[in-house]
Protein backbone atom coordinates (compact mmCIF):
# COMPACT_ATOMS: atom_id res chain seq x y z
CA UNK A 1 0.00 0.00 0.00
CA UNK A 2 2.75 2.44 0.95
CA UNK A 3 4.69 1.60 -2.19
CA UNK A 4 1.68 2.42 -4.38
CA UNK A 5 1.08 5.71 -2.56
CA UNK A 6 4.69 6.86 -2.83
CA UNK A 7 4.95 5.80 -6.47
CA UNK A 8 1.78 7.66 -7.40
CA UNK A 9 3.00 10.74 -5.51
CA UNK A 10 6.32 10.63 -7.35
CA UNK A 11 4.67 10.40 -10.77
CA UNK A 12 2.05 13.05 -10.04
CA UNK A 13 4.57 15.41 -8.46
CA UNK A 14 7.05 14.97 -11.29
CA UNK A 15 4.38 15.62 -13.92
CA UNK A 16 3.03 18.69 -12.15
CA UNK A 17 6.58 19.91 -11.55
CA UNK A 18 7.44 19.67 -15.24
CA UNK A 19 4.34 21.69 -16.14
CA UNK A 20 5.16 24.31 -13.49
CA UNK A 21 8.80 24.47 -14.61
CA UNK A 22 7.72 25.02 -18.22
CA UNK A 23 5.43 27.85 -17.16
CA UNK A 24 8.16 29.36 -15.00
CA UNK A 25 10.73 29.18 -17.81
CA UNK A 26 8.39 30.81 -20.33
CA UNK A 27 6.67 33.42 -18.15
CA UNK A 28 8.95 34.33 -15.25
CA UNK A 29 12.56 33.75 -16.30
CA UNK A 30 12.55 36.41 -19.08
CA UNK A 31 11.48 39.01 -16.50
CA UNK A 32 14.21 37.86 -14.11
CA UNK A 33 16.85 38.04 -16.84
CA UNK A 34 15.82 41.59 -17.71
CA UNK A 35 15.92 42.56 -14.03
CA UNK A 36 19.47 41.20 -13.83
CA UNK A 37 20.43 43.48 -16.73
CA UNK A 38 19.44 46.45 -14.57
CA UNK A 39 21.13 44.93 -11.52
CA UNK A 40 24.46 44.51 -13.29
CA UNK A 41 24.29 48.01 -14.78
CA UNK A 42 23.93 46.93 -18.41
CA UNK A 43 20.59 48.77 -18.55
CA UNK A 44 19.67 51.94 -16.70
CA UNK A 45 16.26 53.41 -15.89
CA UNK A 46 15.74 56.85 -17.41
CA UNK A 47 18.89 56.50 -19.51
CA UNK A 48 18.03 59.56 -21.64
CA UNK A 49 18.26 61.85 -18.61
CA UNK A 50 21.56 60.51 -17.25
CA UNK A 51 25.01 61.84 -17.91
CA UNK A 52 28.37 60.08 -17.66
CA UNK A 53 28.96 61.51 -14.15
CA UNK A 54 25.74 60.05 -12.69
CA UNK A 55 26.35 56.48 -13.86
CA UNK A 56 28.53 54.56 -11.42
CA UNK A 57 30.98 52.05 -12.88
CA UNK A 58 30.31 48.44 -11.94
CA UNK A 59 33.49 46.91 -13.38
CA UNK A 60 34.86 45.83 -9.99
CA UNK A 61 31.70 43.85 -9.17
CA UNK A 62 31.82 41.79 -12.37
CA UNK A 63 34.80 39.75 -11.20
CA UNK A 64 33.06 38.67 -8.00
CA UNK A 65 30.17 36.81 -9.61
CA UNK A 66 30.38 34.37 -12.49
CA UNK A 67 27.22 34.34 -14.59
CA UNK A 68 25.73 30.81 -14.87
CA UNK A 69 25.11 29.41 -18.30
CA UNK A 70 21.56 29.26 -19.65
CA UNK A 71 21.68 25.44 -19.62
CA UNK A 72 22.73 25.39 -15.97
CA UNK A 73 20.11 27.93 -14.94
CA UNK A 74 17.26 26.20 -16.80
CA UNK A 75 18.20 22.68 -15.71
CA UNK A 76 18.36 23.77 -12.07
CA UNK A 77 14.98 25.47 -12.43
CA UNK A 78 13.49 22.24 -13.74
CA UNK A 79 15.24 20.12 -11.10
CA UNK A 80 14.20 22.19 -8.10
CA UNK A 81 10.67 22.90 -9.32
CA UNK A 82 9.98 19.20 -9.89
CA UNK A 83 11.51 18.43 -6.50
CA UNK A 84 9.22 20.92 -4.79
CA UNK A 85 6.14 19.51 -6.52
CA UNK A 86 7.13 15.95 -5.60
CA UNK A 87 7.32 17.18 -2.00
CA UNK A 88 3.84 18.69 -2.30
CA UNK A 89 2.55 15.40 -3.72
CA UNK A 90 4.09 13.43 -0.86
CA UNK A 91 2.40 15.75 1.64
CA UNK A 92 -0.90 15.24 -0.19
CA UNK A 93 -0.49 11.45 -0.07
CA UNK A 94 0.26 11.66 3.65
CA UNK A 95 -3.01 13.58 4.05
CA UNK A 96 -4.80 10.89 2.05
CA UNK A 97 -3.37 8.23 4.37
CA UNK A 98 -4.50 10.13 7.47
CA UNK A 99 -7.98 10.61 5.99
CA UNK A 100 -8.22 6.88 5.19
CA UNK A 101 -7.12 6.04 8.72
CA UNK A 102 -10.00 8.08 10.14
CA UNK A 103 -12.53 6.37 7.87
CA UNK A 104 -12.86 8.92 5.05
CA UNK A 105 -12.52 7.38 1.62
CA UNK A 106 -10.50 9.34 -0.93
CA UNK A 107 -11.91 9.00 -4.43
CA UNK A 108 -10.76 10.61 -7.64
CA UNK A 109 -13.25 13.45 -7.11
CA UNK A 110 -12.14 14.20 -3.55
CA UNK A 111 -8.50 13.86 -4.63
CA UNK A 112 -9.01 16.55 -7.26
CA UNK A 113 -10.67 18.76 -4.65
CA UNK A 114 -7.72 18.20 -2.30
CA UNK A 115 -5.31 19.03 -5.13
CA UNK A 116 -7.13 22.26 -5.96
CA UNK A 117 -7.18 23.19 -2.29
CA UNK A 118 -3.47 22.50 -1.97
CA UNK A 119 -2.71 24.56 -5.07
CA UNK A 120 -4.76 27.48 -3.77
CA UNK A 121 -3.16 27.32 -0.31
CA UNK A 122 0.47 26.83 -1.38
CA UNK A 123 0.75 28.50 -4.81
CA UNK A 124 -2.19 30.71 -5.81
CA UNK A 125 -2.96 32.60 -2.61
CA UNK A 126 0.66 33.62 -1.89
CA UNK A 127 1.08 34.89 -5.46
CA UNK A 128 -2.29 36.65 -5.75
CA UNK A 129 -0.85 40.02 -4.72
CA UNK A 130 1.18 41.58 -7.49
CA UNK A 131 2.21 40.12 -10.83
CA UNK A 132 5.95 39.68 -11.41
CA UNK A 133 7.51 42.79 -12.94
CA UNK A 134 10.75 44.68 -12.98
CA UNK A 135 11.62 46.57 -9.80
CA UNK A 136 10.79 50.27 -10.07
CA UNK A 137 8.89 49.76 -13.34
CA UNK A 138 5.97 51.93 -12.34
Amino acid sequence: MLKKLVTSALFAGFGAGLIAAFLQLTLLVPILLEAEEYEHGNKVHFEAFMTEETVEPVAEAEGLYAEPSAWSRNSQTILWTTGIYVGFALMMVAGFGIAERFGHSVTARTGIIWGIGGFVALQFAPSAGLPPELPGAW
